[in-house]
């Protein structure tokens, strides 16, 4: 770090007191990029490997730029904790389970929720029925 400007010292200084460790910065010309930097031992060759992943670039102005890989994965992951799918059965019943007493009074403190989600059900039902409201045809759903 001796021949970069002093604005990438203080960069990694305020970094580090942020408490982000690992960081490197490579100079190429007089761009500067960041990479998270760690080794590893490898048992065959009985050394120690640095493995280093770019972050992104770092400016003056606009601090550091996250590559566009950064971003993209950060997309799936964000995308992936939306998708909601219960794969152990055991969670979710002791889960439904121990609701089932609070159920009730959650109801009891909060009507306006508990009347809007039946209007918007019978709604449903309505557009899906178109308008038939038998036993018949709501067992299907």
């Amino acid at each position: 770090m001796t021949n970069m400007e002093p604005w990438v010292g203080e960069w990694i200084k305020e970094q580090r007191s942020l408490g982000v460790k690992c960081l490197e910065i490579k100079q190429r010309g007089t761009k500067y990029y960041v990479y998270h930097s760690t080794t590893h031992w490898d048992k065959n060759i009985k050394k120690a490997i640095k493995t280093s992943k770019y972050l992104g670039r770092l400016d003056r102005e606009r601090g550091m730029i996250e590559s566009h890989e950064n971003e993209e994965k950060q997309k799936l992951e964000a995308q992936s904790t939306d998708v909601r799918n219960v794969t152990e059965y055991g969670n979710s019943i002791l889960l439904q389970e121990s609701l089932k007493d609070l159920k009730p009074l959650l109801i009891r403190a909060f009507p306006e929720v508990n009347q809007s989600k039946s209007q918007a059900k019978e709604s449903f039902q309505d557009v899906a029925c178109g308008g038939n409201k038998s036993r018949r045809t709501m067992r299907c759903f």
